[in-house]
């Protein structure tokens, strides 16, 4: 499955116009596979839902850091400005929406 996907992710790049690089991963592939495998012709995979999965995966990982470099912003702006625990909870709630109730106990000392 980790080549399957190592070469579904490939999909958009120049690697995949070249036949020499097809070619190569099936042959490696094709070992890894064995020989009684279903799987005998690489142009019948459709590495399709692969792709769709680590893009969705990818957009998760995107929103993901952004939302951690949000926090790190306002925790070091908290610092800065000496802003209070109850300032801090208020801005995060009606502002940003990033952090739930249960997770405001992590701002106490």
């Amino acid at each position: 499955m980790q080549v399957a996907t190592l070469y579904a992710v490939m999909r958009d790049t120049e690697y995949m116009q070249k036949e020499k690089f097809k070619e190569n991963f099936w042959t490696d592939w094709k070992v890894i596979l064995g020989k009684n495998h279903v799987i005998q012709n690489l142009e019948d995979c459709d590495f399709t839902p692969i792709y769709d999965w680590c893009q969705i995966e990818k957009e998760k990982k995107k929103q993901l850091s952004a939302a951690v470099s949000c926090f790190m912003y306002f925790h070091l702006k908290i610092i800065e400005m000496n802003i209070s625990k109850h300032h801090l909870v208020f801005t995060w709630i009606s502002r940003v929406l990033l952090i739930p109730l249960a997770d405001i106990s992590c701002f106490e000392n």
